[in-house]
């Protein structure tokens, strides 16, 4: 019994030094496993994408873990596990141990933040499941089946006023004779997020922006993936498409300004209900943008808008990956241009944002320049987490 106390603390130790938190971590250590000579607990290592970024820079509250449900289905879908976590602050790293009901291989399911989903809605119809996500989750008992359907058909609208939902799905291998299995989970959120940063390279105006309004949105998402035929994507080189995400995730975390975004690859082979609607994401509480500095790259910052994960198709033709999406983003602005001031719309399409699936961060940079009392709009798209996108296209004014 010693050896196995040993050995869970420095998994436990190994897990925490290795995932990088950005508020705090928690870790859940049994006081007396279980152990009668013949059981096989897992270990496990939770964090969130996106959690490399610099330590100065702490992830939001709202995309943090609040809570946690743990469910651990057999090979032939019948849960043996669903254990349910509460934190009295969040964190955005969490590490358990379970002791497994048997071997051979489990299909893992994690969810957090689970209370903010209240308006469960299913598609196909014939799964009869309503009300919040929590009661749904908390009357599923050991030994039920049928629970991987049901999740699979569960659509919601979100509050973004509330702790962003995260979930993710693994299935692990248990060799027999291995007494501990140890891995690493990362979750992944069920929302997409815009974020604008607005330069004035104009002299002497300021520039008021009225109001942002990014088109092609939806108002309702699965809450898990919902991969089209039902084919899990697959990435050469990466074992699980979560996997994948966390790569590029990573990678636009050391390297911010890397353009590459066609070289890593896209997941656009996802569906969105069939009841959702595309309407627009908007923000309209006008600010000004007073003249920036020519030797300051930093501009004005608006907070992060969130929205559905989408799936609106390009209809042109001209797409450069099957299934491409088209997204555009409308400003009403008010100025002064010459001795008049004057209010004057922009339309912005986005052609390399080719798809906005769960988790996806564009960065969206927008300078004014002046030229002959002219008003030019140059919009970047930097890369932030899980998306990296060419950060060069114009604006046309109306």
């Amino acid at each position: 019994m010693t050896k196995i106390f040993r050995h869970i603390a420095a998994l436990l130790c190994v897990a925490l030094a290795v995932v990088m938190t950005a508020c705090d971590s928690r870790y859940d250590m049994p006081q007396d496993p279980a152990d009668d000579g013949r059981g096989t607990f897992l270990v496990f290592n939770i964090g969130m994408l996106g959690a490399t970024r610099a330590a100065s820079t702490s992830i939001p509250d709202n995309e943090s873990l609040h809570s946690l449900r743990i469910m651990i289905l057999n090979d032939q879908g019948v849960v043996e596990n669903n254990e349910y976590f509460t934190f009295g602050s969040s964190c955005v790293t969490y590490s358990h141990i379970t002791k497994l009901k048997s071997r051979f291989k489990k299909k893992v399911y994690l969810f957090a933040n689970e209370e903010s989903v209240t308006d469960i809605q299913c598609e196909p119809a014939n799964v009869a499941l309503s009300g919040s996500l929590h009661d749904f989750l908390e009357s599923v008992t050991e030994g039920a089946t049928g629970f991987e359907a049901k999740i699979a058909a569960v659509n919601f609208t979100p509050d973004f006023s509330k702790p962003i939902p995260l979930n993710a799905i693994y299935d692990v291998e248990i060799p027999a004779g291995v007494k501990y299995v140890e891995k690493s989970f990362w979750l992944v959120r069920t929302a997409a997020k815009f974020t604008f940063t607005f330069i004035n390279k104009r002299k002497y105006a300021d520039i008021t922006v009225n109001g942002i309004e990014v088109n092609g949105i939806a108002d309702r998402q699965f809450f898990m993936p919902k991969f089209t035929n039902d084919e899990t994507p697959v990435f050469p080189g990466f074992a699980t498409w979560i996997d994948w995400l966390k790569d590029v995730s990573d990678k636009t975390q050391v390297d911010p300004d890397n353009p590459s975004a066609d070289t890593s690859g896209w997941l656009t082979a996802y569906d969105i209900p069939t009841a959702a609607n595309i309407g627009k994401l908007s923000y309209t509480a006008p600010f000004t943008i007073e003249p920036t500095p020519a030797t300051s790259v930093y501009g004005k910052e608006i907070a992060d808008l969130y929205c559905c994960e989408s799936k609106n198709l390009r209809s042109d033709g001209m797409n450069a990956v099957p299934m491409e999406q088209q997204y555009t983003v409308h400003l009403e602005c008010t100025g002064y241009y010459g001795n008049d001031e004057e209010h004057r719309t922009y339309d912005i399409t986005l052609p390399n944002l080719r798809a906005l699936f769960r988790n996806t961060h564009p960065h969206v940079i927008i300078s004014f320049t002046e030229e002959d009392y002219e008003v030019k709009a140059v919009v970047d798209v930097v890369p932030y987490r899980g998306c990296i996108l060419d950060p060069y296209f114009g604006l046309a004014r109306e």
